[in-house]
């Protein structure tokens, strides 16, 4: 509390007994109302290698990148590839970072959404606005959130569907 985070870095927080449970949330938050969001954390232990970015727009109208792809790795020397369209297969990016380190990732078509990220150990995702590039009015959206892992221990299968065709091959 009262406390700030060095711009350009990540938190890591953890309690001393190592059993104690928290919440906690982050803000980007440069000390201008036209510059903040907030986000949640995610606790390490659900944390995944995988990732694929939903809505994630650089602006409104996709005419400039004010809001990145925010990954921090969870351990040092984590190699992080990037496909900015997961259709097409081919690793765009990489970057190798040190665990806290923070990386920004703008997809050149200017818009995130479906920008596909995995690396070679847990790492945290993030989209929001960046005040470097960004400006302050439309078309720069003040907003962000956390990017959740694709965690399988979060998904209850209520219904399964088994089905075959006749023919198999038209």
């Amino acid at each position: 509390v009262g406390r700030f985070v060095p711009a350009d870095s990540a938190l890591y927080l953890a309690a001393s007994d190592g059993i104690t449970h928290f919440w906690a949330i982050g803000s980007a938050n440069t000390e201008n109302a036209d510059y903040n969001y907030g986000f949640t954390f995610i606790p390490t232990t659900t944390l995944t290698r995988e990732y694929y970015i939903s809505w994630a727009p650089g602006t409104t109208d996709l005419s400039d990148n004010g809001s990145p792809v925010f990954v921090t790795p969870t351990v040092d020397n984590t190699i992080i590839f990037v496909d900015y369209s997961p259709n097409d297969g081919v690793i765009d990016a990489t970057y190798t970072l040190d665990r806290i380190q923070m990386q920004r990732i703008f997809d050149p078509d200017n818009d995130n959404t479906g920008m596909h990220i995995w690396a070679t150990n847990p790492i945290v995702v993030v989209w929001g606005e960046d005040a470097n590039p960004a400006g302050t009015e439309n078309p720069y959206i003040d907003a962000g959130y956390s990017i959740l892992p694709l965690n399988q221990a979060w998904i209850d299968v209520i219904l399964t569907i088994d089905k075959s065709a006749d023919p198999s091959v038209i």
